[in-house]
């Protein structure tokens, strides 16, 4: 196989899973700054899902300002704001690379391999991992909240193949399986490699697309170097 590209994912595969408890509190001190119930501001946030990470919100204030509307209260613009600087501080913790990843991208990279990130996230996501050592490391990043494409729908992995300039079959696809990612991407023609963190902290712990995958897999970003024979 001749590789000229690799697509990452992002939650759980170059960064921690999508973190459930440390979600939850910071929920919680945002419902705090908004004066709003804790359990009505996270099941409107869960249910505003969707719509965060398709491109619904132009950033997350504007997220909880709809929450407010929700629950039959204006909240004022500061105290959105307010909120949303509070939530950020979870999003910056929660980008930090896993053990190994930012060495593993720099080898590949001077391996000559395109690197393309693929991910489904909400707005802040893109702003905080632009200021990070981590988002310098990709020649293009496709953000579903941006690009309004989710995976596994075909057109976010057309996309972002087009951007880093890679043929589906010269080309990897590694992620941690989570929106049935890893089917969307082998239906796209790319090769789909399965990254094995621990689920326990999720909101998706049961994935049954990752508990019957029967393709290839590997434990740790770095062991990508060996999956793919670089040295």
């Amino acid at each position: 196989m001749t590789w000229r590209g690799v697509i990452f994912d992002l939650f759980g595969t170059l960064v921690p899973p999508f973190r459930k408890a440390e979600h939850t509190s910071a929920i919680q001190e945002c419902a705090k700054i908004l004066d709003l119930d804790f359990e009505l501001c996270h099941s409107l946030w869960i249910e505003s899902f969707p719509q965060r990470v398709s491109g619904g919100f132009a950033s997350i204030a504007s997220n909880f300002a709809w929450i407010g509307e929700q629950a039959g209260i204006t909240l004022s613009r500061e105290d959105c704001l307010a909120a949303a600087a509070q939530y950020a501080e979870f999003t910056r913790a929660g980008l930090e690379p896993l053990a190994g990843v930012n060495q593993a991208l720099t080898q590949l990279k001077s391996a000559g391999l395109r690197l393309g990130l693929l991910t489904n996230c909400a707005p802040d996501v893109p702003e905080v991992l632009a200021a990070t050592p981590l988002g310098a490391h990709f020649d293009a990043a496709v953000f579903s909240c941006s690009a309004r494409i989710r995976k596994p729908e075909r057109p976010a992995y057309d996309l972002v193949l087009q951007e880093i300039g890679t043929r589906p079959e010269h080309t990897l696809y590694v992620g941690d399986g989570s929106d049935d990612e890893l089917r969307g991407a082998a239906e796209a023609g790319l090769r789909p490699l399965l990254v094995t963190p621990s689920l326990a902290n999720t909101y998706d712990s049961h994935r049954p697309a990752v508990e019957n995958w029967k393709g290839p897999r590997v434990a740790t970003i770095p062991a990508v170097l060996s999956y793919l024979d670089i040295r």
